[in-house]
């Protein structure tokens, strides 16, 4: 098999790190039809002396959550369990550490099956920062690769490549049937169309069936297709099994396993008789030859779907019940027995539902469906309205969810909350808003989502008698009421009030429990807003990624963005400029799959700033274009902050944009649209304009103890008067002072940009006549370069004449000038 080799060597060729770039991604795509060989082709080069991770994608379980991830980590890390309480970011992070450390390649064979929760995982390790170098090759059948994968690979500059794996010819084919007649090789041949696993199987039936002369008499019909012919041979080679055989092969397509002692529950046989006819349905091909696969994907199918139901409902039951199943693969087993599951059945599905619910909320619609006309199960609808929600069909998720608000308190505020987000999503805001001010007392966490829509409108009135309401209510939510109000206070510019508000809220909300935390995440996302806002950027990172934990662990897809989007900027303002752009592109994402667009201009926002301290030109660029493609953000402040920072970046990128400072209303925000405005000024060429607006800003940020904006708006106003004002001492004094706040406040990139400056004015002032100066001697030298007299000089600066006389003899000497007339030039030299 020339043909195969050379494919092989050219995936070996993939698989061997030699060389390879650090830093570096390659993704090759195996392509090729239904039984070609892709599975024989992956192991084969897999044994070849390589390190790999081998996983496979399931069609028949629909792809359970996390399926192939688990196996990717069980191989990397099999002293860690894969914990229900991880989200598939943190999985994705786990194996990139494990990889950066022992680099191997990754092996995903049927990624056409790939559940959306392992595509993710897979998408993670891609776009993660890559120390040494990954390598994914994923087979898949033909036209049906892994788009959202393939995606990813090309944004972060990956080697992707495809090898197509072609029929075999007729030679190679034959060999498979050489121990047959002629006759029936030549029928093998003529019937295979180069399929090796057709071919197989169609010689094991001519084995076993000797007297038959023709494919289609084997078949007992004329294939129209390889794949149909394919399943013909399985089927007609099924038909000829004993019920020994047929049982323990059943219970092989049940589980995917040959564990004897579980297929023999399975098959309710004795352990001895199972071994011995699986041994029998390995000589006869009917298992996978390759080591770590139990049968083949398509004769599984085939065996699968030709159990009679009854049969097929008691092999899941038994599965079910088994010992040491993974919750995920015992609730496939559940889902198997649909309109036949009992009530005790539904519910312990729903239990096992619950995790998934974040991760794939499809499979757990795909699980609870089915289930919906048979038995009566509030918890039940309740987690499949908020799987139809995350899944995209809020339509159908209302349809469940309108029944259950006459139901129990408990059931009904759930209903409430989950059907105001399905109305959302389906653009009935105005009745989802309603539906939320209309909420009884009893329903504290329906208030808590009615005072977050009014938070983001700005209407501080509304969230204050919300608030207000919940009074007397459980402490998780007047935690939250007092979030909500401290962000709708910022946005309206008291800031006083709101770090009252605020004082201790983020730390509460932190170490709630996930029972209480999940049905306030609205609240959790405006306490990270608040926090970073108010310079508390560990507090606000620590709470937005617990929130973001709880909130994909539970299925709260709705607040995903807003909190990847606020939790981004607390990372920026550290720092941690990879993570930031990382959790930007996640909070797009989710954004874009729950249909809640105005975080996105945010989350731009976020990898703007990330890629500006980078000092990275090419991401800047790329991050900027897609914030300028953003919609507007319909949160005022947030449409203020994008606008503001649009122009800043503009005019950096030589871009300059038409751009008016919006001072009004004085939010706590202000101070960095007056930093903008002037480097939009300051690159203009108007200094004044750029000094009055730092000067302005400083005020605002001083009087309200907001001391990052105030030690930015000092570090640019050293900037400004070191050149081209050549104020030395004063550029020295003001770049130290923001030296030491970004240093308290822990603002890394911030602190290297106050540092390079002080350094730069240190150096620069020593290098200037006028560097010895200090500011009062540089102050008078200025008025004499203007042409006043000593006397003009102490009238203006309110001291004596002798006074002035001292120190204008000091700056002639420092200056080694005699005359008066010889300060000008030296100044502006």
């Amino acid at each position: 098999m020339a043909r195969r080799q050379a494919q092989a060597s050219r995936l070996r060729a993939a698989l061997d790190a030699t060389g390879r770039t650090p830093g570096s991604s390659r993704v090759l795509l195996v392509e090729g039809g239904m039984g070609i060989g892709k599975t024989s082709l992956l192991t084969t080069a897999a044994a070849a002396g390589f390190d790999v991770v081998l996983a496979r994608a399931d069609r028949l379980t629909g792809g359970s959550p996390l399926s192939v991830a688990r196996s990717v980590l069980e191989h990397l890390d099999p002293d860690v369990a894969v914990g229900a309480e991880e989200s598939v970011r943190d999985l994705a992070r786990r194996a990139a550490r494990v990889l950066d450390a022992r680099p191997v390649p990754i092996v995903v064979d049927d990624a056409q099956w790939l559940d959306p929760a392992s595509a993710e995982f897979l998408q993670g390790l891609l776009l993660g920062r890559v120390t040494t170098w990954r390598t994914l090759v994923l087979a898949h059948r033909t036209g049906r690769p892994p788009l959202s994968i393939i995606d990813i690979a090309h944004r972060v500059g990956a080697d992707v490549e495809h090898l197509q794996l072609e029929p075999l010819p007729d030679e190679d084919i034959a060999a498979i049937a050489a121990d047959l007649p002629a006759w029936q090789g030549a029928e093998v041949v003529a019937g295979a169309r180069g399929n090796p696993l057709f071919a197989s199987v169609l010689s094991a039936l001519f084995r076993r069936r000797p007297e038959l002369a023709t494919t289609a008499e084997a078949l007992r019909a004329e294939p129209a297709d390889a794949g149909a012919a394919l399943y013909r041979a399985v089927a007609a080679d099924l038909a000829q099994l004993d019920a020994d055989e047929t049982a323990a092969l059943e219970a092989v397509a049940v589980l995917d396993s040959l564990d004897v002692a579980a297929l023999a529950v399975i098959a309710d046989r004795e352990e001895e008789r199972v071994s011995a006819q699986l041994g029998r349905l390995r000589s006869l091909q009917l298992l996978s030859q390759n080591p770590g696969e139990a049968i083949h994907p398509v004769i599984r199918s085939s065996v699968y779907h030709a159990i009679p139901p009854d049969r097929a409902v008691r092999a899941h039951r038994r599965a079910a019940a088994l010992p040491g199943l993974a919750p995920y693969q015992r609730a496939e087993h559940l889902a198997m027995l649909r309109e036949h599951a009992s009530a005790a059945e539904i519910d312990r599905l729903v239990e096992l539902a619950e995790p998934a619910i974040g991760t794939d909320p499809g499979a757990v619609r795909r699980w609870l469906e089915p289930t919906r006309h048979h038995r009566v199960s509030p918890r039940r609808d309740l987690l499949l309205a908020r799987a139809l929600v995350l899944d995209g069909r809020p339509d159908d998720a209302a349809g469940l969810l309108e029944p259950l608000l006459t139901d129990s308190a408990a059931d009904a505020a759930e209903a409430r909350s989950l059907l105001a987000q399905a109305w959302r999503a389906s653009g009935r805001t105005a009745e989802a808003h309603r539906l939320l001010a209309e909420a009884p007392l009893t329903e504290p966490a329906t208030l808590i989502d009615a005072a977050a829509l009014a938070a983001l409108a700005g209407e501080i009135d509304t969230v204050r008698d919300t608030v207000d309401r919940l009074a007397g209510s459980p402490p998780q939510f007047q935690l939250a009421g007092r979030a909500l109000r401290a962000v709708a206070l910022l946005g309206s510019g008291d800031i006083a009030a709101a770090r009252r508000a605020l004082a201790g809220v983020p730390d509460a909300l932190r170490a709630l429990g996930d029972d209480r935390l999940r049905d306030i995440l609205d609240a959790c996302a405006a306490a990270v807003w608040s926090a970073y806002l108010l310079d508390d950027f560990h507090a606000a990172i620590a709470l937005g990624e617990r929130a973001l934990w709880v909130a994909q662990r539970h299925g709260r897809g709705h607040v995903l963005a807003n909190l990847g989007a606020a939790t981004a900027h607390a990372l920026a303002s550290v720092g941690r400029l990879s993570e930031t752009d990382e959790l930007g592109e996640q909070a797009v994402a989710d954004a874009e799959r729950y249909q809640t667009p105005d975080p996105i201009p945010m989350a731009r926002h976020a990898q703007v700033l990330a890629a500006f301290w980078a000092d990275d030109p090419a991401l800047l660029r790329r991050r900027f274009d897609q914030l300028r493609a953003a919609p507007s953000p319909g949160v005022e402040w947030w449409r203020r902050a994008t606008r503001s920072t649009r122009a800043r970046i503009a005019a950096v990128l030589g871009e300059p944009e038409p751009y008016a400072v919006l001072l009004p209303p004085p939010d706590v925000a202000a101070g960095l649209r007056h930093a903008d405005a002037a480097t939009v000024a300051a690159l203009g060429g108007d200094q004044a304009t750029a000094q009055h607006l730092l000067a302005a800003g400083l005020d605002h940020a001083e009087r309200h103890r907001l001391r990052s904006q105030g030690a930015l708006l000092r570090l640019l106003t050293a900037m400004l008067v070191a050149r081209p004002a050549r104020d030395w001492p004063r550029a020295a004094e003001l770049a130290e002072q923001a030296v030491d706040e970004f240093s308290a406040l822990g603002m890394s990139c911030h602190l290297r940009l106050a540092r390079q400056t002080a350094a730069e004015i240190t150096r620069d002032a020593a290098a200037s006549p006028a560097g010895t100066l200090t500011r009062r001697e540089l102050e008078i030298a200025r008025l004499v370069a203007d042409g006043l007299s000593n006397q003009q000089i102490a009238d203006r600066l309110v001291i004596s004449r002798r006074t002035v006389e001292e120190h204008v003899s000091k700056v002639l000497r420092k200056l080694d000038v005699s005359s008066r007339a010889a300060v000008r030039p030296v100044l502006h030299s």
